[in-house]
């Protein structure tokens, strides 16, 4: 389940950062707090943390005496990602071991479905193992599955969650899939919704925190920002789009 949060948070800018205008101040707020979002990566009560969607204020900075650098206050909404006992969701299996296979939903990669949980399926193995029933229906590996969650468990340790899940119950398996839509797509699609500047780099930063998650978000800002700049002309009306 998505949820939408505010909370507040400690921002720590360099003080080369700094600047008089204030425009260069907002933008490396904006970056750290994209940071330190995708670092948090989850609490126990929220659950993980996708995406900073509006920055709804920014406190009166503080200078810290050994460094030089300013502490500013902020509160900001965002959307946190947390599955629930009961809830029916979708993931993708990605790997099969011969009593269960473990799938991939959202931000959580350890979701495990017992064999015990598939009524009527039985275990192939081979060089790509599946499991199988009389219905010729199959999980495995890449397989998107619609499943029941039993239960999660929090590991404070690794910040993240374990979740047990089931298929008895009416439409739970294998499901079609024939739509994919993947990152560079979303990321359009993400642009085209979004029209206030600010926000529009807040969310943008914050998909590719989500799905590429390999670069810092300084460096996607840096380049991204011909693409982001084009969308936004296409998005006033000032650029004819082609």
């Amino acid at each position: 389940m998505f949820l939408k949060v505010q909370l507040p948070w400690n921002v720590i800018i360099p003080a080369e950062n700094l600047d008089a205008k204030g425009l260069m101040l907002q933008r490396s707020i904006v970056v750290c707090l994209l940071d330190d979002f995708a670092k948090k990566r989850a609490t126990k009560d929220l659950g993980y943390y996708l995406a900073v969607s509006t920055l709804e204020s920014i406190g009166e900075g503080k200078v810290r005496q050994q460094t030089g650098d300013v502490l500013f206050p902020v509160v900001f909404s965002g959307i946190t990602f947390k599955i629930f006992r009961g809830e029916i969701l979708e993931g993708v299996v990605h790997k099969v071991l011969k009593h269960g296979v473990l799938l991939k939903c959202g931000p959580i990669e350890n979701i495990y479905l017992s064999s015990l949980k598939m009524p009527g399926y039985r275990y192939v193995p081979g060089e790509n193992p599946v499991f199988l029933n009389d219905k010729t229906s199959k999980i495995g590996k890449d397989v998107a599955v619609r499943f029941i969650v039993l239960g999660t468990k929090w590991l404070e340790a690794e910040r993240e969650f374990q979740a047990l899940v089931s298929l008895e119950g009416d439409y739970l398996g294998p499901i079609l899939t024939n739509t994919i839509i993947d990152s560079r797509t979303s990321h359009l699609l993400l642009m085209c919704l979004c029209t206030n500047s600010l926000n529009f780099y807040i969310v943008l930063n914050s998909c590719f925190i989500g799905l590429v998650s390999l670069q810092s978000t300084s460096q996607i800002f840096s380049e991204l920002t011909p693409v982001t700049t084009r969308v936004g002309k296409l998005l006033s009306g000032s650029l004819p789009a082609h």
